[in-house]
């Protein structure tokens, strides 16, 4: 249970950082926005691991893998930026939001057997991510987001977080 409560969580964390990111890219440009929040997220974690006493753990194996997931989440991330800046948000993170699928197949392709759930869940990610494209108007969304056809509340909370960061970059 408390599994699915902190993938609820990263889910609407990620949603947020996503709208966030749209604006961010376009006024940072990919590459930047993603320095921008790899150092604050460097920051935050490293307070979080003094402030948790986690041990450090010294593996060879560990760090080299370690490394390579670094170089896979750069890479995304900075794709990520570059695609929620040119097109629409509401196209580029449906497609995104699908990985799960990929890497279940690229499990399969390794020989793991999903169980029925795991199946199940992977046709569902799917065709959620193809529904929600083929049955909304993502263009219509973005158009109204760049408009500014968006709650005054909305618009409003992401002006603040957007000040925010500004300032923070500005002492960094």
């Amino acid at each position: 249970m408390i599994s699915a409560l902190l993938g609820l969580g990263s889910a609407f964390g990620l949603g947020a950082a996503d709208f966030m990111a749209r604006f961010s890219a376009r006024a940072l440009g990919a590459t930047l926005n993603y320095a921008a929040v790899l150092l604050i997220g460097a920051l935050a974690a490293t307070v979080w691991l003094f402030a948790a006493g986690t041990e450090l753990v010294w593996s060879p194996l560990g760090y080299t893998l370690a490394v390579a997931h670094g170089i896979a989440v750069a890479v995304m991330c900075v794709l990520l930026y570059m695609g929620i800046a040119r097109g629409p948000i509401a196209v580029v993170v449906p497609i995104v939001a699908a990985h799960p699928a990929l890497v279940l197949l690229v499990n399969v392709l390794m020989g793991v057997r999903p169980s029925a759930a795991q199946w199940a869940a992977m046709a569902t990610i799917i065709a959620g991510a193809t529904i929600w494209l083929v049955l909304t108007d993502p263009v219509t969304v973005a158009n109204a987001l760049d408009e500014g056809e968006i709650s005054p509340l909305v618009r409003q909370l992401a002006e603040v977080i957007y000040k925010a960061l500004s300032g923070l970059l500005e002492y960094l």
